[in-house]
């Protein structure tokens, strides 16, 4: 890191995000989403807008601060549903996501209701990705007052 004294340049490359939205088909642009890390998510207790799409970073290493090659402790998962049930009905169809790590490799996607989430074999990989639970209802007044602009 610079900030250690060490030469650091970031350079862009393909993310998981990137091959999410390529698998999916989905726009970022269209409608909004919203993006977050599952431990920081699950701990800092962010408020969300169930009308835009989710995605929730590293569901498998959830509470885990460290770093290790075994298999991550997933026993908090329950507490990631009860999260998300505040904002989306038990029943929503959820997709949890694994990017390929390499070319020619197909992505691991499933699609499961979020009360399943908790026995569903996570690894540490997979990305969760929800889609909106409604529609956006647009402010009126503030939309007419736009649309008389043009």
């Amino acid at each position: 890191m610079q900030s250690e004294g060490y030469e650091a340049k970031m350079l862009p490359g393909i993310s998981a995000e990137d091959c999410m939205f390529a698998d999916f088909g989905i726009d970022p642009a269209v409608g909004g989403m919203q993006t977050y890390e599952a431990t920081d998510f699950l701990i800092n207790g962010p408020i969300i807008d169930n009308s835009t799409q989710l995605v929730i970073w590293q569901i498998g290493t959830l509470g885990d601060l460290t770093y290790h090659c075994n298999k991550y402790d997933t026993s908090a998962m329950p507490l990631l549903v009860e999260r998300l049930a505040y904002f989306f009905p038990r029943s929503h169809l959820v997709t949890v996501y694994e990017a390929p790590m390499f070319p020619g490799v197909e992505p691991m996607i499933a699609r499961i209701p979020l009360y399943s989430l908790s026995s569903f074999p996570i690894t540490a990989a997979m990305t969760l990705y929800i889609s909106p639970a409604r529609l956006r209802t647009p402010d009126p007044e503030l939309a007419n007052r736009f649309y008389r602009m043009y």
